[in-house]
Formats: C-alpha cells, sequence, structure tokens
C-alpha cells in the first residue's frame, strides 16, 4: 500500500522522506512524539498538505522548515523511500531556515518560548541576540533542563533587557551568580525580573550588601517562599514581593538615611 495518490492535487515535487530531515536543529523545534502518534493512527493522504522544504544540501538532504512532524509519521509507516509532496523553497542557510519558520510559527499556536527564542537567535533577530549573548556570557545554556547552569526564562530576561536595559539585566544575573552560583532555582522568571526592576528602582543600591544579606539569610526556594507569603499580603505581583522581601533584607540594621526607599523604609 501506498501512502499517496499522486494526482494534479499535489504539487510536482515530490520527495523520498529519507531524503528529510531537521538539518539545523536550531532552526527548528524537535519532532512532537504525540503528535506523531496522532497521525499515524489517524492518517489521511487527502489532509496531508505539503511539507515546506529548503533546496537540499550538499548531501541531497532538504531540511524541514515545516511539517516534520508528518514527515516522521510518514517515515514509521512506510519507510525512507515513500515520497512525500513538498513546497521547496529557495534557501540554503540556517538564518534563512530559521527566520521562515519563526514567520510561520508566529501565526499558529506558539512554540515553547525557550524554543521560540532559540530559533529566533538562530535568525538573528533582536533583541533575542542581545539576551542570549549576556546569558551565555554568566555560563547559562538555554533549555528546559532542571539541572543547574539551564536558563528558561527567557522571556523575563528579554523583557527586563527591554523595558530596563542590558546593564539592569546584567548586574541581575552578575547579583544572582555571586548569591547563589549557577543554581537553577535562582534563576526563574521572578527572580530576573524582580532583580532588574529593584535596581532600576534603586539605582543607589549596594550590590555587595545585596549579595550579602541575600546569600547568608536566604537559599532561592526560601526568598521565593516568603515572596509568595508578601504576595498573597501585599496583594502585587510575585516579582514585585520578590523586590518588596529583598528590599527589607537590605535594609535590616541599616541607619535610615542608607535604606532603599528612604526615612519610611521599614
Amino acid at each position: 500500500m501506498k501512502a499517496f495518490e499522486k494526482h494534479s492535487a499535489y504539487p510536482d515535487k515530490w520527495i523520498r522522506v529519507g531524503s528529510l530531515s531537521i538539518v539545523w536543529p536550531d532552526a527548528q523545534r524537535p519532532y512532537n512524539r504525540r503528535k506523531v502518534d496522532e497521525i499515524k493512527a489517524d492518517f489521511n493522504d487527502k489532509a496531508f498538505g505539503m511539507l515546506v522544504v529548503t533546496l537540499p544540501n550538499g548531501k541531497g538532504v532538504y531540511h524541514i522548515v515545516d511539517g516534520d512532524n508528518r514527515a516522521q509519521a510518514v517515515r514509521e509507516m512506510w519507510g525512507d523511500e515513500e515520497q512525500v509532496p513538498c513546497l521547496v523553497l529557495n534557501v540554503r542557510t540556517k538564518a534563512d531556515a530559521a527566520r521562515i519558520w519563526s514567520k510561520m510559527n508566529g501565526q499558529r499556536t506558539k512554540p515553547q518560548a525557550t524554543q521560540q527564542f532559540i530559533v529566533d537567535v538562530t535568525a538573528g533577530n533582536e533583541p533575542q541576540v542581545s539576551v542570549n549573548r549576556i546569558i551565555r556570557h554568566f555560563g547559562y545554556r538555554v533549555g528546559l533542563s532542571g539541572e543547574d547552569g539551564y536558563f528558561s526564562a527567557v522571556s523575563a530576561a528579554t523583557t527586563a533587557y527591554v523595558k530596563q536595559g542590558e546593564p539592569a539585566l546584567i548586574w541581575s544575573l552578575g547579583t544572582i551568580q555571586e548569591a547563589w552560583g549557577k543554581s537553577r532555582d535562582a534563576v526563574g522568571a521572578a527572580f530576573i525580573r524582580g532583580f532588574s526592576e529593584l535596581f532600576v528602582k534603586y539605582p543607589t543600591v549596594d550590590r555587595k550588601r545585596l549579595v550579602e544579606k541575600v546569600a547568608k539569610l536566604m537559599t532561592p526556594a526560601r526568598l521565593l517562599g516568603e515572596a509568595r507569603s508578601a504576595k498573597a499580603f501585599l496583594r502585587v505581583r510575585l516579582h514585585e514581593a520578590l523586590i518588596h522581601v529583598l528590599v527589607q533584607a537590605y535594609n535590616h540594621n541599616l541607619r535610615t538615611g542608607a535604606r532603599l526607599g528612604g526615612a519610611d523604609a521599614a
């Protein structure tokens, strides 16, 4: 049995799935196992549509811009020699493939933030390229892993870069790393947004004191826990509550004139 009936409803370009691949993983997101299984369970060649691919590389392999789940389903059901209908774009570079993927997926259900961020970086999009440079400068790797050294709060970092500025993001990551190293627990969205806004709101803050007060008195888990309690009490957003907790710790035992927030600060 063949997967498709070749008729006029399909374009002329038919390509064997063995010649289709994700050549540039950072210009695409990996195929979705659940989605592949769904396609296989209810396969319909009339509803298959077209895969979107680039021109082949020197090995004759076409990079899949759109349709990797469908290609994988056909590959698993009929093997590498089965041919599928494709729209071949006049594209040869990873950056162009990433830009097209980003444009196409911006009009669909959005991919995970880290996946979109990685593709935007590959495409050379700003401010993601600049934000990624800062993240990498501090030795983090963008990804969803729960291991230390990984960084997934890319939306918060991008927002901080745009709204609070590059120095605030750099000071935030530097302070966080001085306090807790590359702890995965210390680079969540509330931490990135909270520290970035704190440095803008209180430009005279002494980073050394902030590190000493935070590092000596709180783990990331404790700081987040106290911020959650403050959030419920103050009825503010989590990162704003985190700022409140940080300021309270910073001001402890300081003379009034040196406190963040002025004379009225507790």
